[in-house]
């Protein structure tokens, strides 16, 4: 993965509080159609896993999406008939060990990849829908920076998604 931080950002957004990220994440979710990978990356504490759960819940999921950080991966069916792979690349050594996770049969049109921590595993993905950057402002305010990485996503935080 080429890092296109340097590039404007797609879209930036603010959010206030937990359900601020939870709507925006709902809101990306409904948004996805199959085929995306979604980037999370930010300091610990900065609201990744409260994001993936919007978009569990946006893609349909009635289950709470909870961090993967020690099963590297957990997968979960939606009603909409898509295929959340939610991903924690924080405990892998690089590269290397994603052979070891079955990365590659995660890659479907009805599947839609969310991976954390994507710098630890900077080959991981070629392209990519967004890489979403969360910056901590305080403790209840991030900045959300969405960069794009050739695979589509019409989605933007300003219209009604």
């Amino acid at each position: 993965m080429t890092d296109p931080t340097h590039a404007h950002p797609l879209w930036e957004f603010t959010s206030h509080g937990e359900e601020e990220t939870l709507d925006l994440g709902r809101r990306l979710g409904r948004a996805c159609r199959g085929g995306e990978v979604i980037l999370l990356d930010g300091p610990l504490g900065a609201g990744k896993t409260c994001l993936a759960g919007g978009i569990a819940e946006g893609l349909g999921i009635d289950q709470p999406a909870v961090s993967p950080t020690f099963v590297i991966v957990r997968s979960y069916g939606g009603a909409r008939g898509l295929t959340l792979h939610h991903m924690d690349f924080y405990r892998l050594g690089g590269d290397a060990d994603l052979e070891t996770i079955g990365l590659e049969d995660c890659f479907a049109e009805t599947s839609v990849i969310l991976a954390e921590w994507p710098s630890r595993c900077p080959h991981a993905f070629e392209r990519f829908s967004l890489l979403l950057q969360i910056d901590v402002l305080d403790e209840n305010t991030r900045r959300l920076r969405a960069w794009g990485g050739g695979l589509a996503l019409d989605f933007t935080p300003y219209r009604g998604s």
